[in-house]
């Protein structure tokens, strides 16, 4: 039993979002965290199996051994899901925001920031601070570099109505911008997508409904059939042969 569940950990431990996880709990530097992803899935399965295995014996002191502990059990690819959402619950994961706007999206940005801040997340504000008139591009470029560089897990950016701040954060090697009016677009963006930026339109939703994208776009994660991850490294190989490296 033990080698077909460890074998069934090795999907999950080439997610980024798992590999995140991981990599938090050794306490090592943010900026490292690509190579370290890059180093993971490099990695033979035969070869990630043998280790798992080696590190799954353990010495019990005599004073643990009667302690009890509340134990959840997740197997397949199908669970992937059910681990992440207990994470959420659990308070474990918690993420770094890039958060960018020009002045027609001030107020949902705070709104929105206010929020991500009460459920533990870490928000990078990258500006507009205020209404005064401005350009997106001054606040919405350094923060989609930020996610690009993996500074930031993802980035939330809001405007008039999102279209400029996607076309702005797309021009960015390794950013999946994606615009969504409600948290269905979000939960497709993805789960088909891995979409790593929302754009939200301040002139077109309220912040309730922004609000609710937000949870939608923190908590879904992409699907992993095969033929979803497919379309996904199509994307990406797009955007590896056709635009320049992030520095």
């Amino acid at each position: 039993m033990i080698k077909p569940s460890l074998a069934c950990s090795y999907g999950p431990i080439k997610q980024k979002w798992f590999a995140r996880l991981r990599f938090r709990s050794l306490k090592i530097k943010d900026e490292l965290f690509e190579l370290y992803y890059r180093d993971t899935c490099a990695i033979p399965k035969e070869d990630m199996i043998a280790f798992l295995q080696a590190n799954t014996s353990y010495t019990i002191k005599e004073s643990l051994k009667n302690t009890t502990a509340d134990v959840q059990i997740y197997y397949g690819s199908k669970e992937i899901r059910g681990i992440r959402r207990n994470h959420y619950d659990k308070g474990v994961l918690k993420m770094k925001i890039a958060m960018a706007n020009d002045h027609a999206g001030t107020s949902m940005k705070n709104e929105i920031k206010a929020y991500l801040e009460s459920q533990g997340h870490t928000v990078v504000d990258f500006g507009a601070y205020d209404e005064n008139s401005c350009d997106l591009s001054d606040f919405v470029l350094p923060a989609a570099l930020a996610v690009a560089k993996g500074e930031c897990d993802r980035g939330i950016f809001a405007d008039g109505v999102g279209y400029g701040s996607a076309m702005i954060a797309n021009k960015v090697s390794g950013i999946y911008a994606c615009v969504c009016q409600d948290p269905f677009c979000a939960q497709l963006a993805r789960q088909h997508n891995d979409a790593n930026v929302l754009c939200l339109g301040a002139k077109i939703i309220g912040g309730m409904i922004a609000t609710e994208i937000v949870k939608t776009f923190m908590r879904t994660e992409p699907l992993t059939a095969d033929k979803y991850v497919r379309r996904v490294k199509k994307v990406q190989k797009i955007n590896d042969e056709h635009c320049v490296p992030v520095k």
